[in-house]
């Protein structure tokens, strides 16, 4: 089983895959789709993913990537309301994630 970390991780490099391989014409089809099937997860827990990945910044990015900032800590999204932080939190304790 792969960390959440390591998910959005895997996320960002098939998502950036896919992309490459369409533009050259080896791909076809959706990008979305295609990482959903890469990853084994859903098409609605890459929508998770690809949020998450829009609201990191580079530099948490990289601490996700060392291991030094994990994605339940609530001090990585300081901007959130409470009821978002309730749902992330949610999806990265486990309930919604394989």
């Amino acid at each position: 089983d792969y960390t959440a970390e390591q998910k959005l991780t895997l996320y960002e490099e098939y998502r950036e895959l896919l992309n490459e391989l369409k533009a050259s014409g080896e791909f076809k089809g959706g990008i979305q789709k295609g990482v959903a099937e890469l990853m084994h997860v859903s098409d609605r827990q890459v929508r998770t993913y690809r949020t998450m990945s829009e609201q990191l910044t580079e530099p948490e990015k990289v601490d996700l990537a060392a291991g030094t900032l994990k994605l339940a800590q609530r001090v990585a999204f300081p901007s959130w309301t409470s009821h978002a932080w309730t749902y992330w939190s949610r999806i990265f304790n486990g309930m919604c994630l394989i």
